[in-house]
């Protein structure tokens, strides 16, 4: 091994269900069916071990592993250990576990990098947009002066005229304001207009859920449609408001699309670890396989 995989924190080991029944190891379970069970008790120690994919080369830790008596494994060991072989470490290594814990770390990685990446880009677009208020800001305080000079131009000057229409509208220093009641034609008129009230903007919150959603998913290469799927089922099992919040979480996950998929087949998982709840015992899912 090149490289010390840990996987401890991944709940789940991926099976490739025609792989495995075309391997000779699980052939010899057809007549042999305790096998299977030893045989994927020793696969699935292996997975959490480190590195990944391999054990102790002691026949009381693989008896162990294997659930097996020690008396009953030194009768079976020949068959179990089918496709094991002995690493330069002296340790025991099954070649497609380690091929899987490879997949598997990769995919961590490139999930990784790709929710990295979305956060710069999420940054980046933020810090423009405030660098984009800044200067409407300022625009706004040339606005303001500009307005104040011709405000006191049109009171000062023209207000002589229009003193009889004023409203009553006082200042601190209890003088009216010349013009208040200017008709419809006058300079000022209709800058705040009330009969044109602003419009409410509506929020969907299942189209907002989503949304969210699928992007999320999406930065995991899962397609449109089957990340609609699985936030439907999210939607079913959770309800609206826990599951925004499952895929909120899932955005910072390793694993958004897992993270998802064990919410809804066992509750909601711890993010910061990967591993599930105490009622929660693992997920088989169909990636790569034994």
């Amino acid at each position: 091994m090149t490289e010390q995989i840990d996987l401890r924190h991944i709940p789940y080991m991926p099976l490739v269900i025609d792989r495995l029944r075309r391997s000779k190891a699980w052939l010899q379970c057809k007549r042999r069916p305790d096998l299977a069970f030893y045989m994927m008790n020793l696969w699935m120690h292996s997975w959490h071990e480190v590195p990944a994919g391999s054990i102790e080369a002691d026949d009381d830790v693989l008896a162990d592993a294997a659930m097996c008596s020690p008396e009953r494994w030194d009768e079976i060991k020949g068959a179990v250990l089918r496709g094991w072989e002995q690493g330069e470490d002296g340790r025991l290594y099954h070649h497609v576990v380690v091929e899987l814990a490879d997949e598997a770390v990769g995919k961590m990685r490139s999930s990784r990098a790709r929710t990295k990446k979305a956060r710069e880009t999420l940054e980046a677009k933020r810090k423009s947009e405030q660098s984009h208020d800044g200067d409407d800001d300022g625009d706004g305080s040339v606005t303001e002066s500009v307005t104040d000079a011709v405000t006191e131009t049109v009171t000062g000057d023209e207000g002589k005229g229009r003193e009889g229409k004023t409203s009553g509208i006082t200042v601190p220093n209890g003088t009216s304001i010349p013009g208040a009641d200017a008709p419809d034609g006058d300079l000022f008129a209709g800058a705040i207009d009330q009969r044109d009230p602003p419009k409410v903007i509506s929020i969907d919150p299942v189209k907002a859920l989503f949304d969210r959603g699928v992007e999320i998913l999406g930065q995991a290469d899962v397609p449109e449609k089957a990340a609609r799927q699985m936030i439907g089922q999210l939607r079913k099992a959770k309800g609206d408001r826990e599951a925004m919040a499952i895929i909120t979480d899932a955005a910072r996950a390793t694993l958004p699309v897992d993270y998802i998929q064990g919410a809804i087949n066992h509750g909601r998982p711890d993010r910061r670890s990967n591993r599930y709840g105490r009622d929660q015992h693992g997920m088989l899912t169909t990636g790569a396989a034994i």
